[in-house]
């Protein structure tokens, strides 16, 4: 959705809630909380009073955006046709023979590519629920030890 867009929707839904409308700064507030991420960070260091305001930065902010996209994309290489299958066919092979790529688990931060054990309380030596790894009963035991401390009398 533009900037444009976004304005005419706030202003037409802003009828359902006058209080927001009422005052200028409460207006220009909420419309700068609905703006994308990507506009709203750079108007962070700006102080707005009214609406207005920010509706004339916000929308330079987005044709600025908009013109650096097409510069961006000028700078670009441009491929031939038959380049662009070579591409896509080396794409395919190279991803074929990859593992499939682990990416980081939102619950525990570690890369991993099975469910996460930390999540689901399972044990990490062998996956199975109902113990900790400490505890496993399939972990090798260091024979060279005992297990319980000899009484001397």
């Amino acid at each position: 959705m533009t900037v444009l867009e976004y304005a005419n929707k706030f202003n037409e839904l802003g009828r359902f809630c006058p209080q927001l409308m009422e005052f200028e700064r409460s207006k220009a507030n909420r419309f700068e909380q609905g703006l994308r991420y990507g506009i709203r960070s750079r108007l962070s260091s700006h102080f707005f009073n009214n609406y207005k305001d920010v509706l004339e930065r916000v929308l330079k902010v987005e044709s600025e955006l908009k013109r650096a996209d097409l510069e961006r994309g000028d700078r670009k290489r441009p491929r031939s046709a038959e380049n662009l299958k070579d591409h896509q066919k080396n794409f395919k092979n190279n991803n074929s023979d990859k593992k499939k790529e682990s990416t980081s688990c939102s619950y525990c931060g570690k890369n991993h590519n099975e469910p996460c054990l930390k999540r689901i309380g399972a044990c990490f030596l062998c996956g199975e629920k109902g113990h900790m790894a400490r505890d496993c009963p399939n972990k090798k035991r260091d024979d060279s030890r005992p297990n319980k401390p000899v009484d001397q009398k």
